[in-house]
């Protein structure tokens, strides 16, 4: 993904459309990402229909805003359209820039040559409402990108990302020190140089190196995307490749001169902010890659699509995968506590199964104490108080032969005194065995409800998914009840259309799973479930009439890609109709018990949705 330099730096020419004005509105929706609101009025002439010589001025309110993001797979900063969820309470750092920005002038944009870094120049009001100059430092460097607030020393305020010496003794980001770039690697900036002599500094690398590699690492502000495509063009000339760039300089594309007029065009199209934003798609319309050039080494192996803008372009590439990380991370304390209450519920019932085991000696305690109850006047005629025998030999009555069985005695006691204590451990015994039996099914069924939760977590796609299941757990004690200020709107049924006009309904989580099996469907319509494995309710609505096997198979399809089997190749899924679909007294949300089924094969991943 070639968030380069190039490519900041037609962001950073998109961006200065907000010079001037100032910070409305700032967010931290999570620890990797800022969102700054900038708020700025424009005067738009407005006619009179009944004087059109007479116009009056409009004022209009514009917001932009601006998000920064420092994870490092997705580092970037650009306009969203965007809303994202903040949380209830802003981190510090977002604290900090909120006394120091809300309200600051943004006055210019700077990019150090070519590297992946941006300065937001800022004019704001200190506490004695003194003007004061503060910048913002946007590092976009994979792993190490970072968020920085300075002052109009250049000393450091805080960062997004503090770095001790623990984790670089070679550039540490601390508040209270001195801003430093990062080492540019000795790199040229094709802004800044003469290209012949860059080429004679291409031309003397290692011959054995991909002309891409000596590119990389040469050039300042360029990724190996766009080396490769450099690459491309070097070697293929304008008989196959036409840059989109300005066609006079194609002369200059001769046998010694090819890199030279490449790099006359690129540099025309730096500086003058000639590249395009393209959306590289796969065949299947999924997002591959972005790029400022028109990326012609991929011939027709993608799709290529061109963009309103760099930061819509962006902004479409990186949501959904943002998404899914900003659910992910509002899930892990779910996660966590689930996976607490999965160890406890193993840890009892394994627990729960030796105790268990010692229930089945039962039935020999009751032996013990039939053959002692027998054997009375003999027992205490041998006097066992003295002899401190702890054990005696009684003959079996439940044996055909009779033959003799060792019995534990505690020689201080009567014989009758044995016998009641042996009766005891009988009877605790039988109780216990009935409640650990209970006990047991109902932490296996809690067990099997945790894991069909876990899976509903982990298939979530949206906030109001999450929390609805967190509601779910508060509602049976898995976690600490917590008062909503308003009620959560209901996320609505995953909705699909069947080959043939059916519709099909996939619950996304336990409670719409009885909402759509036990109220919604009608006993005509069918119910599908993948086999023995946790999942969606699926119902197909049949309206009463004959459905064909393919909506049948796809119905089963969109079952098994909505269970924890979604990545297997042959996954079974049992349907059948409402009418054999019933819930048991008491039993959990989501748990049904069915009849009458049929078992069907499939493969979630070839679904047609």
């Amino acid at each position: 993904m070639p968030l380069d330099g190039v490519y900041l730096r037609h962001l950073k020419k998109e961006i200065e459309k907000v010079l001037g004005s100032r910070v409305d509105k700032i967010c931290q929706p999570n620890r990797e990402e800022i969102l700054l609101h900038f708020r700025t009025v424009i005067k738009q002439p407005k006619s009179d229909e009944k004087n059109l010589d007479f116009a009056v001025e409009r004022k209009k309110n514009l917001v932009y805003k601006l998000l920064f993001s420092v994870r490092a797979n997705s580092a970037r900063v650009h306009f969203t359209n965007y809303s994202i969820e903040n949380p209830k309470t802003p981190p510090m750092f977002c604290m900090l820039l909120r006394k120091r920005l809300l309200g600051a002038k943004l006055i210019s944009i700077d990019q150090p040559g070519l590297e992946r870094i941006l300065f937001f120049n800022f004019e704001a009001r200190n506490e004695l409402g003194d003007i004061v100059k503060l910048k913002v430092i946007v590092e976009i460097m994979g792993k190490h990108s970072n968020f920085i607030l300075t002052d109009d020393r250049g000393l450091i305020i805080d960062s997004i990302k503090r770095v001790d010496a623990s984790m670089s003794s070679l550039r540490m980001i601390l508040p209270g020190l001195l801003y430093c770039l990062p080492s540019n690697q000795n790199k040229i900036c094709l802004l800044d140089c003469d290209i012949k002599s860059l080429v004679e500094k291409i031309n003397c690398e290692e011959r054995s190196v991909v002309l891409s590699k000596k590119l990389l690492g040469v050039l300042q502000g360029f990724s190996l995307s766009i080396c490769e495509e450099i690459e491309f063009y070097y070697r293929m000339g304008e008989e196959r490749c036409e840059l989109p760039l300005n066609r006079e300089m194609a002369s200059k594309i001769a046998a010694n001169e090819k890199l030279e007029g490449v790099f006359c065009e690129l540099y025309e199209l730096i500086l003058n902010f000639r590249g395009l934003p393209w959306l590289i798609l796969r065949q299947n319309g999924e997002f591959l890659d972005f790029s400022y050039l028109k990326m012609q080494r991929y011939e027709n192996t993608v799709l290529l699509k061109e963009e309103s803008s760099f930061s819509d372009l962006l902004d479409k590439f990186f949501y959904e995968n943002d998404k899914i990380q900003r659910i992910r991370a509002k899930a892990q304390n779910l996660l966590q506590v689930l996976a607490r209450v999965e160890k406890r519920l193993k840890r009892k019932i394994d627990v729960q199964i030796n105790e268990l085991a010692e229930c089945e000696k039962k039935d020999v305690w009751k032996l013990y104490a039939d053959l002692i109850n027998a054997n009375i006047a003999k027992i205490d005629s041998l006097n066992l108080k003295h002899s401190n025998n702890e054990s005696i030999q009684l003959p079996n009555l439940y044996d055909a032969e009779m033959r003799d069985i060792a019995v534990n005695i505690d020689p201080r006691l009567s014989a009758s005194k044995n016998a009641q204590i042996y009766y005891k451990k009988y009877k605790k015994a039988k109780i216990a065995e009935n409640i650990l039996n209970n006990q047991i099914n109902l932490a296996k069924q809690d067990l099997v409800y945790i894991n069909t939760v876990l899976d509903f977590i982990n298939r979530a796609e949206s906030e109001q998914d999450l929390l609805e299941i967190k509601n779910e757990l508060m509602e049976y004690g898995f976690i600490k009840k917590v008062a909503l200020k308003k009620s959560p709107k209901r996320a609505d049924f995953l909705k699909f259309t069947s080959k043939n006009g059916f519709l099909i309904l996939v619950g996304k989580n336990n409670k719409q799973n009885d909402e759509l099996t036990l109220k919604k469907a009608r006993n005509y319509d069918l119910w599908f479930h993948v086999k023995d494995t946790p999942g969606s309710h699926t119902v197909l609505f049949t309206e009463g009439k004959p459905v064909p096997d393919e909506d049948i198979v796809q119905a089963a399809k969109l079952a098994a890609l909505h269970s924890k089997a979604k990545n297997s190749s042959n996954v079974p899924v049992d349907y059948t109709s409402i009418r054999n679909v019933s819930k048991p007294n008491g039993a959990k949300l989501g748990m049904v018990i069915y009849e009458k089924n049929k078992t069907i094969y499939v493969t979630p991943n070839d679904v047609m949705v």
